[in-house]
């Protein structure tokens, strides 16, 4: 098995997976944010309408708010989805809410790894397209919809088709003024943007090896203009060293 087909093999409790089967697998960590916060929410209160229990999640430790797409907001609704995100992890008992203005603001596809709240090994979902990017600390990352999200908040767990992995291998050093960037538009270019549909691509090769995670993390971020369902790098001891300059692990 490859990295993703290992990571959801252990979140689904199987000793082996293989391209196409269906799991359901536990998450470690999930993310919304200003734009999927407010669709969550929607989800809840038609969940409630049906007699479903929305009052507590599975475990509001493993989630995390960022304000980042609409601060400081510009019209009315902007302003309200704020204060609905605020009343949202005040209700549910979020302590990692990332406030614009507060001293703790950041992008959320940045919070994941600078902040060191995404490990590798872990099953990682955001209620953003780009959530792939953390994918380059050698986690499983990828972003759900508004109704899978507000799935995961109840119960920690969803369904995933275990994708069928595209393998990018670069050897050497990429030459002077060439960077990560494009290297994967050059890759893009290649299987255009529907050339990872429901894919994982996973990057590797003494390439990668030699790119900062910074770097890394550029090229997962860009599996989603590939289509692809993650993106991902094998998790070695930059990767270590970035986490652990960053948390007490």
């Amino acid at each position: 098995m490859n990295i993703t087909e290992k990571i959801l093999a252990r979140a689904s409790g199987r000793q082996k997976v293989s391209p196409d089967d269906v799991v359901f697998a536990k998450v470690d960590k999930v993310m919304v944010h200003d734009v999927s916060g407010p669709g969550v929410l929607k989800v809840f209160d038609k969940l409630k309408k049906q007699g479903i229990n929305v009052d507590k999640l599975w475990d509001p430790s493993k989630v995390w708010v960022a304000e980042d797409h609409f601060v400081p907001s510009a019209d009315k609704v902007s302003a309200e989805n704020i204060v609905k995100l605020s009343n949202f992890t005040k209700n549910y008992g979020i302590a990692k809410h990332f406030k614009y203005g507060m001293g703790q603001y950041g992008i959320c596809h940045t919070l994941s790894h600078e902040e060191a709240l995404v490990l590798p090994g872990e099953v990682y979902v955001g209620g953003d397209s780009h959530t792939n990017t953390t994918g380059a600390l050698g986690s499983f990352a990828c972003g759900l919809g508004h109704t899978d999200v507000a799935y995961v908040l109840l119960n920690g767990q969803i369904w995933f088709k275990v994708p069928e992995t595209l393998y990018f291998k670069l050897n050497g050093k990429l030459p002077e003024h060439v960077m990560a960037k494009d290297f994967i538009l050059k890759i893009i270019g290649d299987i255009t943007t529907e050339g990872g549909a429901y894919k994982a691509m996973q990057f590797g090769g003494t390439g990668i090896s030699e790119m900062s995670v910074e770097s890394r993390l550029t090229m997962c971020n860009m599996t989603t203009e590939a289509g692809a369902k993650n993106g991902i790098v094998e998790p070695d001891q930059k990767v270590v060293d970035y986490l652990t300059s960053r948390g007490d692990y």
